[in-house]
């Protein structure tokens, strides 16, 4: 539920990327490109604050805090925070997989194979890393997502009943702030 409140901006749980010099500036960049095109608002969701917290927070001071830092306390805000977003982009697996569960349009990113492949089962878009950083094909990517963005969940809406099967309360994402 989203306590009546519409849905509105865009959210991004990401991580940071050791071997990439600048990282936090290459994301303050896009986010700020972001805001400026689609007009909207641009929240950054902290999923492992061990290891996210720090980069999300040099990010948030690089926009002059145009964009919103969301630190949970409770891991259940992260389910109901997903839900108040047109558009989740995420390198966490689990930001994803709360983003499809609340039948949202979400684009994956980064390495990991797992991200990928729920991207292409869901028939979500991708940025793989393998192919570097190219800042202004992301921005198309994302700027034509979020024009889909009311269409992109109907691709894996058929695909959703096993998955809202599922007991997110034996997930380990929700036993701890360092095991998402």
């Amino acid at each position: 539920h989203n306590d009546g409140l519409r849905p509105q901006g865009l959210a991004f749980a990401l991580s940071p990327w050791p071997d990439r010099l600048g990282w936090d500036h290459d994301i303050a960049l896009l986010m700020d490109r972001l805001i400026e095109q689609l007009d909207t608002s641009i929240e950054l969701l902290v999923f492992f604050p061990e290891k996210d917290e720090p980069f999300a927070r040099r990010v948030t001071a690089l926009t002059n805090d145009r964009i919103t830092l969301r630190l949970w306390e409770h891991p259940e805000e992260l389910l109901e925070w997903i839900q108040r977003y047109e558009m989740i982009v995420g390198m966490r697996y689990h930001a994803l997989v709360l983003a499809a569960l609340a039948e949202k349009p979400f684009i994956g990113w980064g390495f990991q194979r797992k991200v990928r492949s729920l991207c292409t089962e869901l028939g979500q878009p991708v940025w793989s890393f393998e192919r570097g950083w190219e800042p202004d094909a992301i921005l198309r990517q994302i700027c034509e997502a979020w024009r889909q963005r009311a269409s992109l969940p109907e691709r894996y809406r058929p695909r959703l009943a096993p998955m809202k099967s599922l007991d997110l309360d034996k997930l380990p994402m929700f036993y701890s702030k360092t095991a998402i």
